[in-house]
């Protein structure tokens, strides 16, 4: 015999106990029927669906610290390191090299300096939605590169991943200065939908023009620090190994399962129903029931990767009697997942749900 449970509070409280005594009297009854000297009390089992509070696992506890859902919920952002590399002008000018430490007009020359933003391991490839690197151009040259006379030059930057373009600009002498010991930032926007799915590289090329004399230094240096600003992405497809998850403790609720009911409970079973939209991420979580007073359940769940699963939790009679009707019964879970080895397509509003409820097998007398 099943029976729903619905939260028994008020006058439910009441119609339940009444309906679980009309069923003893009915049970008593129909036995006395059919013997004529009952040796002993009827006794019957009967079993009762309680449900209880959920709760869930949101998509930013399968991600790495670097990689964050935007406040909006309607991207990810993603947190490079800056990184800052440097040439010499004896690496830059090869001619510079035969008139080292001498004052003669300076060659020209064109250069390229290198450096290259590394992606978060976990990130197998997205979709820029938006952003940009900011450039910063320090000169320890002992003359403007860009301006060594009254002829102008350049410094190109180009922004790259996977060999593909996906940011540039251009600075002109003509209407900048990079003067010796001065410092330029030049913010390069990231291509809208563009994919980002390698080290994002950074290559500045300098067209330096000849210029008027100076003491040439090979050894002094332009340097370079690139810094990610902001950049949101889509479409992102991550990898997940070992990552630690947590489920913050949530209120079981069934503070209101009346004392009739828990002094007939003779055993059950916790039902986890869980809507998984990460398919194919899989791992143990560890369910552990606290309630004042009562020693902590602790009880080990296989996550199996599909879409829709239900565990089944069994509790013996007294560690049900320990939570079930007592006021601050709580579920919190612990655990590790891992995903398949291409990685997991995710979204920033994704989360596995979490449904709980309890079916109780309840005897006819109390003990």
């Amino acid at each position: 015999m099943a029976y729903s449970l619905p939260r028994a509070t008020g006058q439910a409280v009441a119609q339940h106990r009444n309906a679980l005594r009309a069923l003893l009297l009915a049970v008593s009854c129909a036995s006395l029927v059919a013997c004529d000297i009952p040796t002993a009390a009827p006794r019957w089992d009967v079993k009762f669906m309680v449900p209880s509070k959920g709760t869930s696992l949101a998509v930013g506890q399968l991600l790495p610290s670097s990689i964050v859902v935007t406040s909006d919920a309607s991207a990810f952002q993603v947190n490079f390191t800056p990184v800052t590399f440097s040439r010499t002008l004896g690496e830059l000018c090869p001619a510079c090299t035969l008139i080292n430490n001498q004052r003669v007009p300076k060659p020209a020359f064109t250069g390229t300096l290198n450096g290259s933003l590394t992606l978060p391991a976990e990130l197998v490839n997205a979709q820029i939605q938006s952003g940009s690197v900011d450039v910063a151009i320090r000169n320890n040259l002992s003359f403007d590169p860009i301006r060594p006379s009254a002829t102008r030059g350049t410094i190109t930057i180009a922004i790259t991943s996977a060999g593909v373009q996906i940011g540039a600009a251009t600075i002109s002498g003509i209407d900048t200065a990079l003067p010796t010991g001065a410092t330029i930032v030049r913010s390069v926007p990231l291509a809208v939908n563009a994919s980002l799915s390698s080290a994002v590289g950074i290559t500045l090329t300098i067209d330096s023009p000849a210029g008027d004399q100076v003491t040439i230094n090979t050894s002094q240096t332009i340097s370079v620090t690139g810094t990610p600003n902001l950049v949101r992405v889509q479409n992102v497809r991550v990898l997940i190994a070992n990552r630690a998850v947590s489920i913050s403790q949530v209120d079981l609720n069934l503070q209101d399962v009346d004392d009739v009911f828990v002094k007939r409970i003779q055993g059950g079973t916790l039902f986890l129903d869980f809507a998984n939209p990460f398919t194919g991420v899989s791992g143990t979580l560890s369910v552990r029931i606290s309630a004042p007073g009562s020693t902590p359940l602790v009880r080990s769940v296989a996550i199996n990767g599909l879409a829709n699963q239900t565990v089944s939790v069994p509790f013996t009679r007294d560690e049900l009697r320990s939570f079930i009707g007592k006021n601050g019964a709580t579920l919190s879970a612990t655990g590790t997942l891992n995903g398949p080895n291409g990685g997991i397509a995710i979204t920033p509003k994704q989360l596995v749900v979490i449904s709980s409820r309890f079916e109780l097998i309840l005897s006819s007398t109390e003990n």
